[in-house]
């Protein structure tokens, strides 16, 4: 079987089994209310990007979805096109976004080969965009591809908006997983030298080595007027508009405010010197037509306390002559807080543990090896974590409890570089002995493929139940 007919049969089989939590990955058998409701976020986010487009009604624009599913961002998306097209591998989620979008007449729905955009034309659409698509798929030749196809299909001036997987998956996640699911990441510096040799301008680069790095790109258009010298009129802090800014956390993103920016500088092209020490932006606001534009820029790490020299550089050349300064004030003390405590697979929970395992997400760990969890008393098993944000040092845990832990209201401590965090309670509703390390506990207890999630009682009752059945079992070996 090739890789594109795997995809297609894997994502058909995810769809059968419970399409809704295959797409949103919030818990299993979510209704439609809730998976509905689940677009919201990533809707906004999409939105956030419609700045950009040329000045046109909104009957009059298209749009595409790469890798629509079974319809939950196309729904509210369509109600900013005059038509929106979705394409997909799986013929099971296309006939699900068929049903969903029955009412949406300007919806157009396409069964894709996997690789390509070969069914639509050059030129044809305004916006583009895809979510959790990318980072499923195995080979990055596919994901590069689908980025070219993507700008044949733009109207000159037209946006692409996605996601795709900026850190390698977890050890436990490709033991278990297939490979269709676990895909391909890439850094932000293939996304730079992608730009630079396909003429496609990236605007803006968030999330970088976590698993939603967020990308958008410019198909630029073919009327460039001219424009001034470029020149950099200021440097601030992004967040507070102030000459100075803290060495790290949230606040550590400088803008650079710029006049003249030329007709074909991006983020992939552009490099910006912090005393030497040189980074790429994260953000590139709309351009006028004279250049004048904000390009937002994260702090590199280690950055010394002092007024630091802030130069604008063109593909390693320095572009302004001048450079501006802006006083780096020295780091905070580290302050961690636990931000969410959901349960291993339904992470819609709120400190409550259904299946055995938990994901806890702290903020302003400098160690994540230095975190520790103790749940009524027992530590934790199988700790591993995940960076979710560098700039705020956001770190997400996953971890098992120990089977012996009791169902009910107990303590979760959590303890930072030595340092104990403020208790807390979780309500334990189900706990499982793990046959291995890393192991899901939706295999074990979600009755079967296509069955529906036991009760928190249930669970509980059958957790007790194989505790004694293996007793026994050593007592007679």
């Amino acid at each position: 079987m090739s890789l594109l007919e795997q995809m297609r049969e894997d994502w058909n089989r995810r769809a059968r089994e419970d399409a809704n939590f295959y797409v949103a990955f919030a818990r299993r058998r979510q209704d439609d209310r809730d998976f509905l409701a689940s677009a919201a976020e990533v809707v906004g986010i999409l939105e956030q990007e419609f700045v950009r487009l040329p000045p046109a009604p909104a009957a009059g624009r298209r749009a595409l979805e790469i890798g629509c599913g079974p319809g939950r961002l196309m729904l509210p998306m369509s109600r900013h096109f005059g038509e929106i097209h979705g394409i997909d591998i799986s013929g099971e989620m296309i006939a699900m976004a068929r049903e969903r979008l029955r009412d949406v007449t300007q919806a157009r729905l396409h069964l894709t080969g996997g690789a390509d955009l070969a069914m639509l034309a050059a030129d044809y659409f305004d916006f583009a965009y895809s979510y959790t698509v990318f980072q499923h798929i195995p080979d990055p030749e596919i994901v590069w591809n689908y980025l070219r196809e993507a700008r044949r299909v733009l109207r000159p001036g037209g946006v692409l908006c996605c996601q795709l997987r900026g850190a390698p998956p977890l050890r436990s996640e490709t033991e278990r997983e297939a490979s269709t699911w676990t895909g391909c990441y890439f850094s932000g510096e293939q996304m730079a030298t992608f730009a630079r040799d396909n003429e496609l301008h990236l605007v803006s680069l968030t999330g970088l080595d976590t698993q939603y790095m967020w990308t958008t790109w410019l198909k630029p258009a073919n009327h460039r007027p001219p424009r001034p010298a470029m020149a950099l009129k200021a440097v601030t802090a992004a967040n507070s508009g102030e000459t100075r800014v803290p060495a790290r956390g949230r606040d550590a993103v400088v803008a650079l405010w710029i006049d003249g920016l030329p007709a074909g500088a991006h983020l992939g092209n552009l490099e910006v010197s912090f005393g030497g020490a040189r980074t790429r932006g994260c953000y590139l606001s709309p351009v006028s037509v004279t250049g004048a534009c904000q390009m937002n820029v994260r702090l590199p790490g280690n950055t010394p306390p002092g007024a630091v020299a802030v130069q604008l550089c063109d593909e390693g050349i320095a572009a302004v002559p001048a450079p501006c300064s802006i006083e780096v004030l020295p780091p905070p003390p580290r302050d961690p807080k636990v931000l969410s405590v959901s349960d291993g697979v339904n992470i819609a929970s709120c400190f409550r543990i259904e299946m055995g395992g938990a994901k806890v997400t702290i903020e302003d760990v400098e160690r994540p090896e230095e975190v520790s969890f103790t749940v009524a008393g027992r530590p934790a098993e199988f700790l591993q974590f995940e960076r979710k944000d560098p700039v705020a040092s956001i770190y997400e845990f996953a971890f098992h409890l120990s089977h012996k832990t009791r169902l009910g209201i107990q303590p979760l401590v959590v303890e930072v570089s030595g340092r104990r965090l403020p208790p807390l309670q979780v309500e334990i509703a189900g706990v499982t002995e793990h046959r291995q390390a890393g192991q899901e506990q939706h295999d074990t207890e979600a009755g079967g493929a296509g069955g529906a999630p036991l009760g928190p009682a249930v669970v509980g009752k059958r957790n007790l139940a194989r505790a004694l059945a293996r007793w026994f079992h050593r007592q007679k070996s």
